[in-house]
């Protein structure tokens, strides 16, 4: 499972934002990103996993008053499983944080 945190203009927008496939990361537009950001599986309809960016998912970013996603734009991602990158999306300057979360159980 992929998270992701998002900064505009250096101010964060969210953290922790659960990556599904075809669903959009950026909950609701009141929270100042403009457009959509999500992750689409190219090979089928699995969640995306690190090991499969650049080859199998891709984060893609819909401008705003648009659902045509021939306009999508690729944002370019590394198979690493934390990674942070920092784009211009619609005059927007955004460092976006993609990473997983690894549960530790302790024991008392």
């Amino acid at each position: 499972m992929l998270y992701c945190d998002m900064t505009v203009d250096s101010n964060l927008l969210w953290t922790g934002a659960q990556c599904n496939n075809l669903t959009q990361i950026n909950g609701a537009p009141y929270l100042g990103f403009l457009g959509t950001l999500y992750f689409n599986d190219i090979a089928g309809t699995d969640d995306p996993d690190y090991t499969g960016l650049t080859t199998q998912f891709q984060l893609l970013w819909l401008p705003p008053d648009t659902t045509d996603t021939s306009q999508a734009l690729v944002i370019p991602l590394q198979v690493i499983p934390n990674q942070q990158v920092s784009v211009a999306l619609g005059g927007q300057n955004c460092t976006i944080s993609i990473y997983t979360r690894t549960a530790t159980l302790t024991e008392s």
